[in-house]
């Protein structure tokens, strides 16, 4: 990581307790084995403190740098040969794929209307650089629709006028 300090007469680095010349200090390589969170910590010749912090997240090497924001079906219950919307946000991944046919190589963020013809898990998978896959599904219900309604007329009763002649 690297800084730019103006107007300082040291700094330090924790948690590396690492202090410098400004002047000189503008760097530091760091290889931490698990989440870490640096505060740069600079302080003037009238004695003013600034602090800045950065976190560097340590991803384990077989967990995927991609993230799935959110993969959706609006709605997620339909009646047969009607529409869904199918709707996903996904960061970090060179690649998105979507099964059942719905594509391969899509954006990170997108949409797609889709009709199924039966209950479907959809499973998207978001592949990062390294080639590591995160997944998500999402169910949509297809059911058949409700039978029409019925209209039941009653049977004439008597005389319904007088007949024209």
């Amino acid at each position: 990581m690297s800084w730019d300090v103006i107007n300082a007469i040291s700094i330090i680095l924790n948690p590396l307790n690492q202090s410098g010349d400004p002047r000189q200090y503008l760097s530091q390589e760091v290889k931490p084995d698990s989440t870490t969170t640096y505060i740069l910590t600079a302080k003037d010749g009238a004695g003013n403190v600034i602090t800045k912090q950065l976190t560097v997240t340590v991803v384990p090497p077989n967990e995927s740098l991609a993230t799935i924001s959110y993969f959706k079906a609006k709605p997620d219950s339909i009646y047969t040969n009607q529409k869904t919307t199918l709707s996903w946000s996904v960061d970090n991944a060179m690649s998105v794929d979507i099964d059942n046919n719905v594509g391969s190589n899509l954006p990170v963020k997108g949409q797609l209307t889709v009709t199924p013809a039966q209950t479907t898990t959809y499973t998207l998978s978001a592949i990062d650089n390294r080639g590591i896959i995160r997944t998500q599904t999402v169910t949509v219900t297809v059911s058949e629709p409700p039978p029409p309604p019925t209209t039941t007329i009653p049977p004439s009763t008597g005389d319904t006028g007088t007949p024209i002649q």
